[in-house]
């Protein structure tokens, strides 16, 4: 996830360059071919990054500092809930449900958004 108070549209190029810098953090591996808004929060901006080759795409989220003050705990609770959440689907199978557990991707020396 990504922190800033920016608006949630793409008003200039300069915005354009600087969401794609953001994502390729996110994606050292592949080069980002695409970032586009996606849905219509109302606290959060979304966005869904494509990608070059057979990397996944992946959502980027902007948190609004206005009401999540402190976007590290968010994040950290956010890591720590799904590394939990993954072990558990690991170590007890549903059987013949599908279930995937959200996973955090790091910029980098453990910044997690």
């Amino acid at each position: 996830m990504v922190t800033d108070n920016r608006v949630r549209t793409f008003r200039t190029n300069a915005a354009v360059d600087r969401y794609f810098a953001i994502a390729s953090r996110f994606s050292p591996e592949e080069p980002v071919k695409s970032v586009q808004p996606c849905g219509e929060g109302l606290i959060n901006d979304t966005y869904l990054v494509k990608r070059e080759g057979t990397a996944p795409s992946f959502i980027l989220q902007r948190l609004n500092t206005q009401v999540f003050q402190k976007p590290e705990r968010v994040m950290n609770n956010l890591r720590v809930f799904t590394t939990h959440a993954r072990d558990r689907l690991c170590s007890y199978p549903l059987g013949d449900r599908r279930w995937e557990v959200p996973q955090v991707l790091s910029a980098g020396k453990c910044d997690f958004w």
